[in-house]
């Protein structure tokens, strides 16, 4: 990191630096902030993008707090190069995960998701593990932005020393403090290495120029000269250190109310409850303590007392945000006590299908026993969290055996148990709805049966909920001056399960159809294709129902969902009926199993013979690979070399960039089998890292060490991604479950891609492309053919040479194919002709 870089050219950035009327240049961080003015300032997001800009490209940019997502975009924003972490305990004031979810959706709406490692706990544990495994990735710019008491602000700069890059920039939030004043003083006091080199201080009430202003040191270990002693003395803060001689008090209630935290994690409500009791009597004036017990008494449903407690904490800390929404709402339990239950129950299966997404599967099935004795009357709705709650990564085939029986036995008791009778069962039933089926396709099997199963019963109840969306519908008439309405609803629209299908609306004929486009997520920046592609757009969040409404007032013939089983918004629209004629694409490859879904729209080229066997829904086979895919924009400004990814020029490069799902374990004996056989293997798994441990073991076997030929990165932006994909010298597919996008992404670099075709149609993309393309040589019958092919590839660099010169000749071929098109608008128009006939 060139701090010496930043400090002299910072002012650069500034229209009149060093005054009140200080802002940026650039326009771009105010824009940045406009739908959010309240957590920072565009001055700050200027400091942050310009220290990014000054870091070596292999330093890693940390931030410690999220609160202020834009302080992470406004870093970010225009070095696509550069990877950041960010380390937040989101489930400690917001249980819903309502912050974590909009960072996720902020960074999406900036590309910058591959860029950024999202880590849900706490620094202490964060530095603990990075310690533990040992990383040689170096912090370059250090920003904390999160408690600004003493003891955080000086364990944050502790616990980082050790990760921070030779030469680093460390920036402080909250230099208005005097608890942060100290704790930066004594840093500084105690470690030679760290300068001060500006203290940003809003010196003006409400004059925010640097919000609550900040710190900027310099880390440099060539430095070892002690800050004098009389800039020390200047530096005291006699209030602070008054408060660090009572610190031991402090540390006391701590101990107590993190326990009881710790209890109340794990539903021990009665020790949890003791625990908070406890802090309260080693310090009655300790707001925090109160609101803990109000909290725990709220779970055992205390109303009264717990608004009691809320009572004394907001007398100890008066206008406190959270004491007040906790006081709010336990006000609103007291009026209405049947509300409590269902609240607590939907907090805790979010946080069940939160652990799942993040591949806790484990910890959710835990969480969801747990519940099961909490909330007995919904007691098969737990247990389907539980039972149906599926692993992204399986650790053997015995594994994927066991749990696919689990998931099997679980589904048939709880089409046993699901209760109509009433409306509060009627009620009760919906909250399976939170979840979908979407890890099952990944275990390789025949899913037809089971999404049947499962289809079936979530039709039921969300009929029974709402019988009015559920009603047969008749066909609207045509006569020579209408046009077929044609439908296509989503919940996003920049994902590879999407963007596929946006050639149905760019490239559909006009005089005979109408295009109508729904979505019901946030816009994201592939929506305006849908925008200017549709004869009628519709964007309703966040509001099912409404959509489902709107969906019927416009009296479509037929409704056309890319995708079903990825979101569960739209896999409940898909079992209502909203119109005559419902359709599903492959946006997720798998029957949606519903009832109320007629046709499955696929591809010639990919379906097996024996298709119709896979659905519930009739197949259509559409021209070719049923999709007019866009050639993906290769116009790459950045160009880098093997050295920038840690590659060298004599590795044969494989490239292995599916997600962690499509790995099973009974095929990581293939990456071992392909390096006995090319010694300068490498293979750079862009999204692997759990799947380390088992080609540990596979290599292993094999009396191989995987470090020698196994690359782990957490993803690229974009540009770098399909760098790489050019660099790279084979794309290795995987099995049952075949690349698609990535695939076509590999193919547009002209990189020859490996693949096998499978049994259903997710596992025979990659080998539709291929043929479509017309470069057949290296698709692989058996798996000891694909190991061959990709053991040829390695070695043979002319034969490697002519397959990539070949698909850079034929990209025609199977690029922006319209022949779909023209054989989809075809069975529009015969579907609807034969419904009114």
């Amino acid at each position: 990191m060139d701090y010496q870089r930043f400090i002299k050219q910072i002012p650069d950035f500034y229209e009149s630096w060093s005054q009140n009327s200080i802002q940026p240049k650039s326009k771009k961080f105010g824009q940045i902030l406009d739908q959010n003015q309240e957590t920072t300032t565009a001055n700050v997001l200027q400091i942050l993008n310009f220290a990014v800009e000054c870091m070596d490209v292999s330093e890693i940019y940390c931030q410690v707090g999220a609160c202020a997502t834009e302080t992470l975009i406004g870093a970010l924003i225009d070095h696509p190069e550069q990877m950041a972490c960010i380390i937040d305990k989101f489930a400690e004031y917001d249980p819903n995960a309502n912050n974590l979810e909009r960072l996720q959706e902020r960074l999406e709406q900036y590309d910058l998701s591959c860029q950024v490692y999202v880590c849900d706990q706490s620094f202490e544990d964060f530095f603990a593990e990075l310690k533990e495994i040992g990383t040689e990735d170096k912090i370059g710019v250090y920003f904390y932005n999160s408690k600004s008491d003493y003891r955080s602000n000086l364990l944050a700069l502790l616990h980082s020393k050790a990760f921070l890059s030779d030469q680093a920039l460390i920036i402080i939030h909250g230099s208005y403090w005097a608890t942060t004043q100290q704790a930066i003083y004594d840093f500084v006091a105690t470690n030679p290495e760290c300068h001060i080199l500006l203290d940003l201080t809003t010196a003006i009430p409400n004059c925010q120029t640097f919000w609550d202003g900040i710190y900027i040191l310099s880390w440099d270990v060539t430095q070892k000269d002690y800050c004098p002693n009389a800039i020390i003395n200047q530096m005291y803060q006699p209030v602070v250190i008054q408060s660090i001689h009572e610190l031991q008090l402090v540390e006391k209630i701590d101990i107590w109310n993190a326990l009881g935290n710790s209890l109340f994690q794990d539903h021990q409500f009665i020790s949890a409850e003791s625990a908070y009791r406890k802090a309260i009597s080693t310090n009655p004036n300790h707001y925090g303590s109160y609101l803990n017990l109000g909290n725990i008494l709220i779970e055992r449903n205390q109303i009264q007392e717990a608004i009691s407690n809320y009572q004394t904490a907001l007398q100890l800390s008066p206008n406190n945000a959270d004491i007040l929404a906790n006081l709010e709402i336990a006000l609103n339990l007291q009026n209405n006590p049947d509300q409590l239950v269902s609240s607590l129950v939907d907090r805790e299966l979010i946080l069940i299908m939160n652990l799942t997404a993040n591949g806790k599967a484990q910890e959710a099935i835990h969480k969801a026993e747990m519940a099961v004795h909490l909330f007995p009357s919904y007691e098969y709705v737990f247990n389907a969290f539980n039972n149906l709650t599926l692993p992204h990564v399986y650790e053997s085939e015995d594994e994927i055996r066991f749990y696919r029986h689990r998931f099997e036995q679980g589904l048939q008791q709880l089409s046993q148990q699901v209760s109509l009778a009433t409306p509060e069962a009627r009620r009760i039933a919906c909250k399976i709805m939170l979840r979908t089926n979407f890890y099952l396709a990944y275990q390789g099997l025949n899913d037809r049966d089971l999404q049947c199963q499962y289809g079936n019963l979530v039709h039921k109840i969300i009929a029974a909920n709402y019988p009015h969306l559920a009603q047969k519908l008749t066909m609207p008439p045509l006569d020579d001056t209408s046009k077929i309405r044609v439908g296509y609803v989503s919940a996003y629209h920049n994902h590879p399960g999407i963007s596929p299908f946006t050639g149905y609306l760019r490239y559909g004929n006009r005089q005979n159809i109408s295009i109508y486009s729904y979505l019901s997520g946030d816009v994201d920046n592939a929506t305006q294709i849908f925008r200017d592609n549709s004869d009628v757009f519709h964007h309703i969040p966040d509001n099912w129902e409404s959509l489902c409404e709107q969906i019927l007032a416009d009296k479509l013939h037929i409704l056309v969902y890319p995708e079903i089983g990825m979101e569960k918004t739209i896999f409940q629209m898909a079992a209502l009926r909203l119109a005559p004629i419902q359709c599903m694409a492959w946006g997720h490859p798998v029957t949606s199993g519903l009832p109320t879904i007629d046709y499955y729209l696929s591809s010639e080229l990919i379906e097996p013979e024996n298709a119709q066997d896979h659905y519930t829904e009739k197949l259509i086979r559409l021209a070719n690979i049923g999709v007019a895919y866009p050639n993906p924009n290769l116009n790459i400004t950045n160009i880098k070399t093997r050295e920038d990814y840690q590659l060298q020029n004599r590795d044969v490069i494989y490239l292995c960039t599916q997600a962690q799902m499509k790995y099973l374990p009974q095929y990581d004996y293939i990456f071992p089998e392909i390096a006995l056989r090319v010694p300068n293997a490498k293979f750079v798994f862009l999204r692997g890292n759990p799947l380390k441990k088992r080609l540990s073991e596979a290599f292993a076997k094999s009396g191989l060490n995987s470090e020698d030929y196994c690359i782990y990165k957490n993803g690229l932006p974009k540009q770098e991604y399909l760098m790489l994909n050019q660099l790279s010298d084979v794309f290795l597919d995987t099995f049952n479950f075949s690349g698609g996008h990535t695939s076509l992404d590999a193919i547009a670099c002209h990189l020859p891609v490996v693949t096998c075709s499978g049994e259903f149609m997710r596992g025979r993309q990659s080998y539709a492309f291929l043929r479509m393309l017309g470069v057949v040589d290296t698709i692989a019958a058996t798996q000891s053919e694909y190991i061959g092919i990709a053991v040829k590839l390695g070695l043979d660099s002319e034969w490697r040479q002519d397959i990539s010169e070949r698909m850079s000749n034929r990209l025609g071929n199977l690029f922006d194919d319209q022949n779909c098109i023209t054989s989809l608008e075809d069975f529009y128009t015969r579907v609807v002709t034969e419904a009114l006939n």
